[in-house]
């Protein structure tokens, strides 16, 4: 099967910065390569202008304003669609050549709960990005967990502090994709002091100085029977290499891919192959929206036990719950969601393909750590429950971060 990665995973390997996506524009992001002489429309940006006006991705933009954009280069046609608030931009777009009128504004993330001004709530950003965490003016700051996306794909994820809406202070990074978890400080948005990344395909890890997310002096990479070696890295590739992480074949493939590619954007043209010849990406969709809910559900226990305790030790039993039960509800929710979605991988046509060893040895990894997850929320899943049975409950949610942790961490192996 293939698999996407998104290759600024690969141009900035420690991840991509965490600053807020708020900006002026139609919400559309080109290809890098034309098509017959024509751009093509690679993403197009959540609550932005493009979305409102229907542009899909994998459409042909052929004319912006009455001017054919054959022939033009990328960086022509994206000035031609650019434009100040209010300025309104007609397209010719898709197999049907339809005309499309859009008119530039402000694109920022939608606020889908709690206070994402002054306060703790939780941010969807225009590119699927999603923060859950603490908000001042505005911007992430304090503690938060920040979800990277590519379409359903979580390629990252941030546990840590922000400041002024960038990574700064300690926190720890899981690049699922990068094949590894980095633990450290950050300053501006990038890397900086003593780390320590862990490896997840063979638990070696790797302790050693960063700055501005390079590995900067001589470290340290200890294997998984003890043995060590000390070296001195200019590049994560480099720790990536000696780690057994990836082959040489693959940083060259990477240094390809980063020449023809600028930070900020996303390519889904780069796949992995693997052994079987199954399309898995169904299930594998499953397996990780099985992981977001339970992950979504952790988050709502964590509101809810907060909210109760406060309200009880001020007032009573009653009134704790009466303030508390909304996010327990949704706690409940997101608890059945994931329930279902196991019901159906259980029941999917992919179970009964052939897989390769590795592949099966995942499955049996993620299967493990995504049912004790749901073992501690199993009283809620019990027909006779009610609400008021959650109240009852004491869900660790170390324990939990823990399992969904080596959950992804599988899943993304297979």
């Amino acid at each position: 099967m293939n698999r996407t990665f998104l290759l600024a995973c690969l141009i900035m390997l420690i991840a991509p910065l965490s600053a807020q996506l708020s900006f002026t524009g139609a919400g559309v992001l080109l290809q890098n390569e034309t098509v017959n002489n024509y751009p093509v429309i690679k993403q197009v940006l959540k609550f932005s202008p493009a979305s409102d006006a229907g542009l899909q991705a994998g459409e042909v933009v052929w004319s912006v304003n009455g001017q054919s954009t054959e022939g033009k280069t990328i960086k022509d046609v994206v000035a031609m669609i650019k434009g100040n608030n209010g300025e309104s931009r007609t397209l010719v777009v898709g197999s049907d050549r339809r005309t499309v009128d859009i008119t530039i504004r402000l694109i920022k993330g939608n606020c889908t709960d709690g206070d994402c001004n002054n306060g703790e709530g939780r941010i969807e950003e225009p590119n699927g990005d999603i923060y859950v965490g603490n908000f001042t003016n505005g911007k992430f700051d304090g503690y938060g967990m920040y979800y990277y996306y590519t379409g359903e794909h979580m390629y990252a994820r941030y546990d840590g502090h922000f400041v002024a809406g960038k990574r700064e202070g300690d926190g720890v990074l899981d690049n699922y994709d990068g094949g590894y978890k980095f633990t450290g400080t950050f300053k501006g948005g990038q890397a900086n002091g003593n780390a320590t990344m862990t490896f997840y395909n063979n638990n070696n890890t790797y302790t050693g100085n960063f700055i501005a997310d390079k590995p900067s002096g001589s470290g340290t990479l200890t294997f998984a029977d003890g043995s060590t070696k000390t070296f001195s890295p200019t590049t994560v590739d480099e720790i990536l290499l000696e780690a057994g992480v990836k082959q040489e074949t693959q940083i060259a493939d990477n240094t390809d891919n980063k020449s023809n590619n600028n930070n900020t954007d996303n390519n889904n043209n780069a796949s992995d192959s693997y052994t079987s010849g199954y399309d898995f990406s169904e299930m594998l969709n499953k397996m990780a929206n099985v992981e977001y809910n339970l992950q979504y559900a952790v988050e709502k226990y964590a509101s809810f036990y907060s909210a109760y305790r406060t309200t009880f030790l001020d007032n009573n039993a009653t009134a704790a719950e009466e303030a508390s039960v909304d996010e327990l509800k949704a706690c409940v929710d997101y608890v059945e969601k994931a329930f279902n979605l196991l019901q159906a991988i259980n029941n999917s046509s992919a179970i009964g393909e052939s897989v390769t060893e590795l592949q099966y040895e995942a499955m049996k990894q993620w299967s493990k750590a995504v049912n004790e997850a749901m073992e501690l929320f199993v009283a809620g899943l019990a027909q006779d429950a009610t609400v008021s049975t959650w109240y009852w409950m004491n869900i660790s949610s170390d324990k939990m971060e823990d399992l969904l942790d080596e959950a992804s961490a599988a899943r993304h192996a297979f």
